[in-house]
Protein backbone atom coordinates (compact mmCIF):
# COMPACT_ATOMS: atom_id res chain seq x y z
CA UNK A 1 0.00 0.00 0.00
CA UNK A 2 1.48 3.41 -1.00
CA UNK A 3 1.66 6.25 1.55
CA UNK A 4 -0.77 8.42 0.04
CA UNK A 5 -3.65 5.52 0.88
CA UNK A 6 -2.49 4.81 4.33
CA UNK A 7 -2.55 8.81 5.05
CA UNK A 8 -6.33 9.16 3.32
CA UNK A 9 -7.62 6.29 5.77
CA UNK A 10 -6.14 7.67 9.18
CA UNK A 11 -6.90 11.29 8.32
CA UNK A 12 -10.93 9.87 8.16
CA UNK A 13 -10.53 8.19 11.10
CA UNK A 14 -9.11 11.38 12.64
CA UNK A 15 -12.47 13.07 11.69
CA UNK A 16 -14.30 10.72 13.33
CA UNK A 17 -13.58 11.15 17.20
CA UNK A 18 -14.03 15.14 17.12
CA UNK A 19 -16.91 14.84 15.57
CA UNK A 20 -18.66 11.90 17.72
CA UNK A 21 -17.43 14.38 20.74
CA UNK A 22 -18.61 17.56 19.54
CA UNK A 23 -22.12 15.79 18.83
CA UNK A 24 -22.18 14.63 22.45
CA UNK A 25 -21.44 17.90 23.35
CA UNK A 26 -24.63 18.91 21.70
CA UNK A 27 -26.49 16.44 23.52
CA UNK A 28 -25.45 17.51 26.87
CA UNK A 29 -25.95 21.21 25.88
CA UNK A 30 -29.42 20.34 24.94
CA UNK A 31 -29.97 18.61 28.30
CA UNK A 32 -28.41 21.84 30.22
CA UNK A 33 -31.18 23.91 28.86
CA UNK A 34 -34.43 21.34 28.67
CA UNK A 35 -36.15 22.99 31.54
CA UNK A 36 -38.15 25.51 29.28
CA UNK A 37 -38.08 22.03 26.89
CA UNK A 38 -39.34 20.26 30.01
CA UNK A 39 -41.97 22.83 30.61
CA UNK A 40 -43.55 22.85 26.66
CA UNK A 41 -43.79 18.92 27.07
CA UNK A 42 -46.05 18.82 29.85
CA UNK A 43 -48.28 20.63 27.15
CA UNK A 44 -47.67 17.90 24.26
CA UNK A 45 -46.64 14.66 25.88
CA UNK A 46 -44.97 12.30 23.71
CA UNK A 47 -43.63 14.88 21.41
CA UNK A 48 -40.37 14.31 22.72
CA UNK A 49 -40.18 10.75 21.06
CA UNK A 50 -40.49 12.31 17.73
CA UNK A 51 -37.87 14.67 19.05
CA UNK A 52 -35.29 11.86 19.58
CA UNK A 53 -36.08 10.52 16.64
CA UNK A 54 -34.91 13.03 14.40
CA UNK A 55 -32.32 13.72 16.45
CA UNK A 56 -30.69 10.46 15.79
CA UNK A 57 -31.50 10.69 12.55
CA UNK A 58 -30.09 14.15 11.86
CA UNK A 59 -26.99 12.42 13.88
CA UNK A 60 -27.25 9.31 12.04
CA UNK A 61 -26.49 11.18 8.66
CA UNK A 62 -23.83 13.37 10.30
CA UNK A 63 -21.70 10.46 10.55
CA UNK A 64 -22.50 8.77 7.89
CA UNK A 65 -21.17 12.15 5.81
CA UNK A 66 -18.18 12.16 8.17
CA UNK A 67 -17.31 8.40 7.49
CA UNK A 68 -17.23 8.86 3.63
CA UNK A 69 -14.08 9.84 4.59
CA UNK A 70 -12.71 6.36 5.61
CA UNK A 71 -12.11 4.05 3.46
CA UNK A 72 -15.22 1.46 4.91
CA UNK A 73 -17.00 -0.33 2.35
CA UNK A 74 -20.59 1.53 2.04
CA UNK A 75 -22.76 -1.20 4.17
CA UNK A 76 -19.91 -1.37 6.62
CA UNK A 77 -20.02 2.68 7.06
CA UNK A 78 -23.66 2.70 7.57
CA UNK A 79 -23.37 0.05 10.39
CA UNK A 80 -20.30 1.92 12.15
CA UNK A 81 -22.68 5.37 11.23
CA UNK A 82 -25.59 3.44 13.12
CA UNK A 83 -23.46 1.91 16.24
CA UNK A 84 -21.88 5.25 17.00
CA UNK A 85 -25.76 6.82 16.76
CA UNK A 86 -26.86 4.21 19.22
CA UNK A 87 -23.80 4.53 21.91
CA UNK A 88 -24.84 8.63 21.21
CA UNK A 89 -28.84 7.95 21.86
CA UNK A 90 -27.88 5.50 25.14
CA UNK A 91 -25.38 8.59 26.26
CA UNK A 92 -28.30 11.16 26.21
CA UNK A 93 -30.14 9.07 28.12
CA UNK A 94 -27.71 7.93 30.80
CA UNK A 95 -26.32 11.62 30.79
CA UNK A 96 -30.12 13.16 32.03
CA UNK A 97 -30.16 11.05 35.42
CA UNK A 98 -27.41 13.61 36.68
CA UNK A 99 -29.66 16.29 36.29
CA UNK A 100 -31.81 16.61 39.20
CA UNK A 101 -35.62 15.32 38.69
CA UNK A 102 -34.59 13.57 35.43
CA UNK A 103 -34.38 9.74 34.64
CA UNK A 104 -33.99 7.59 31.65
CA UNK A 105 -37.29 6.86 29.47
CA UNK A 106 -37.05 3.55 27.45
CA UNK A 107 -39.55 4.60 25.25
CA UNK A 108 -37.12 7.91 24.35
CA UNK A 109 -33.78 5.30 24.11
CA UNK A 110 -36.47 3.44 21.55
CA UNK A 111 -37.36 6.06 19.62
CA UNK A 112 -33.56 6.91 19.19
CA UNK A 113 -33.28 3.78 18.03
CA UNK A 114 -35.38 3.79 15.10
CA UNK A 115 -33.82 7.39 14.20
CA UNK A 116 -30.42 5.23 14.43
CA UNK A 117 -31.40 2.51 12.37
Amino acid sequence: MNDAASTDWGAGWRLVGPTVAALAALVVAENLGARPLDQLLLYAPGIDKILHFFQSAVILRVLHVVLQYVRLAPRLRLVVASGLTLVLAGFDEAQQTLAPGRHIEYADVAAGCCGAA
